[in-house]
């Protein structure tokens, strides 16, 4: 029978709570408490992209750095980000939002320290949620992961305070790993199978007492990278493990009857 058979009661209800969970449930991120190990600031890469070219080959000069180009108007509709950071009403400046987004990754997605949760906060994915700090805690806090996926590594980059939510972080996630474990709760054992998630974004928000207020996770930015159909999160994990379970949520997008009869109707108007 499939995932969701009587032999493993709850399993399409646990899988609807973890759609965009790609390491909350158990995964540390080897991160140091000022920046994650590895992780380059833009204005570090476009520094090193100034300075002189090294010469390859014995006896060669290095090339001179290029001529600084003249400064270009900002198109219509690019928000002066800077300006708008600065006129928010908020305690807390972005680099210190980046450093507590960093501390919630460091307690497990604040598993691991349930009082970095609000009494307000709420967890939601695409299609799941919002979710309590008492469900988030009991349901996400139950599944381990990094016992499926021992080299579970979720690619965090690009963190970055929103300009227009006071107190929000948005960083990026690329999800990969082995599954060589079984996984927890879905009854799959280990496979061997490589695991390559899309990139997906995720935000966490702070209330003016630094506490987190809300979670999102799962929002896949390119459904055509990765091996899993298009899905984040667990369901994508299932998905590239060759385990995807049976409804639409749970496998990769296809067009739907309507959508295609749309298509066709305007292909049509294009004759005449």
């Amino acid at each position: 029978g499939g995932l969701c058979s009587t032999r493993m009661p709850g399993l399409c209800k646990a899988a609807l709570l973890l759609l965009a969970l790609p390491v909350a449930a158990g995964f540390t991120a080897p991160f140091a408490h000022t920046r994650p190990l590895g992780l380059r600031t833009a204005s570090a890469v476009r520094a090193g992209a100034t300075q002189p070219r090294v010469a390859m080959m014995s006896g060669r000069q290095a090339a001179a750095p290029p001529a600084p180009m003249e400064a270009r108007k900002v198109p219509l509709g690019v928000i002066d980000e800077a300006k708008m950071l600065a006129g928010q009403d908020f305690p807390f400046t972005e680099q210190e939002l980046i450093q507590m987004t960093y501390d919630w990754i460091e307690t497990k997605n604040g598993l691991e320290q349930p009082d970095m949760l609000a009494e307000s906060f709420n967890f939601r994915g695409p299609v799941v949620g919002p979710f309590s700090k008492k469900d988030y805690l009991n349901t996400v806090g139950s599944f381990k992961l990094e016992d499926a996926l021992p080299d579970l590594n979720p690619g965090y980059h690009h963190f970055r305070a929103c300009p227009y939510e006071a107190g929000r972080v948005w960083y990026t996630t690329r999800t990969s790993g082995t599954q060589t474990g079984e996984l927890g709760g879905f009854g799959v054992k280990a496979t061997g199978s490589r695991v390559d998630l899309p990139p997906q974004t995720i935000s966490v928000k702070f209330n003016r007492e630094g506490k987190v207020t809300l979670f999102t996770i799962g929002y896949v930015m390119d459904n055509t990278i990765g091996n899993s159909g298009g899905l984040g999160g667990v369901f994508g994990i299932l998905y590239a493990v060759g385990m995807g379970l049976p409804f639409p949520e749970a496998q990769p997008w296809e067009m739907s009857p309507q959508y295609r009869l749309f298509n066709a109707l305007g292909k049509l108007r294009s004759f005449f």
